[in-house]
């Protein structure tokens, strides 16, 4: 099974800010990873590197046995293929129904098969949105939004999620139904990887707490907490 390994990652953006400072991270697979830290502590920088939206100033990612820092243009829509990719903003098509934003994960990983039917609304169950299956963003609630863009998420059955801020803007009580679907998904083994502020529910769900602060790593802590640090 896939880890995600980070050796010596620092990062500078061209206006000279240092995003990260020598990072060094080892996500076993099947690890739940709360990523942790102020606004510009540089987390989204290190969701945006492990996605390949841009490489590491110095350093080395390793995604399995494979370091994804040396991997060619043309190769990085497969190993996106194994990742299940999840942003503050859900980023749904809204004139497309949500079969229809589901399928379109499927046809950028060309798996459109004679079990697509099958698979979309399996995907959308796990979620509890076979129901609205037929239905438009713009009619949907801020947190069936974000049930939909998980369920988009684990369509191709990703190894590792990548999560930013996935409740975001949600009431407490549709964060709480996000964060159990998510902690539903890692008992399948799925690691999880996930930028959030929910200090609440962080503390909850005492799973492993990476923080961030100024680009530094400041803590890694199994069954940790919303620390005061932060």
């Amino acid at each position: 099974m896939y880890s995600v390994v980070l050796e010596n990652i620092s990062h500078v953006y061209p206006d000279g800010t240092e995003g990260l400072k020598n990072i060094n991270l080892n996500i076993k697979s099947g690890d739940f990873v709360f990523l942790l830290g102020r606004s510009g502590s540089g987390k989204s920088t290190l969701l945006n590197l492990l996605t390949k939206e841009f490489n590491p100033t110095k350093g080395k990612i390793y995604f399995g046995q494979e370091d994804i820092t040396t991997m060619e243009k043309k190769r990085i829509p497969f190993y996106r293929r194994k990742i299940g990719i999840i942003k503050e903003d859900t980023m749904l098509l809204e004139n497309k129904t949500i079969y229809d934003n589901i399928k379109i994960a499927l046809l950028a990983t060309e798996k459109i098969n004679s079990n697509t039917d099958y698979n979309i609304m399996s995907a959308l169950g796990v979620v509890g949105m076979r129901k609205k299956w037929d239905s438009f963003p713009s009619e949907l609630s801020k947190g069936e939004r974000s049930r939909v863009a998980l369920a988009r998420a684990i369509i191709n059955n990703p190894c590792v999620i990548v999560a930013d801020e996935p409740t975001a803007g949600l009431d407490n009580d549709a964060s709480w139904d996000i964060m159990n679907l998510f902690d539903e998904i890692n008992r399948r083994k799925v690691t999880i990887i996930m930028a959030t502020h929910e200090k609440d529910l962080v503390t909850i769900m005492k799973k492993r707490v990476v923080t961030l602060y100024n680009g530094s790593l400041l803590g890694d802590v199994k069954n940790g907490r919303y620390g005061d640090l932060i």
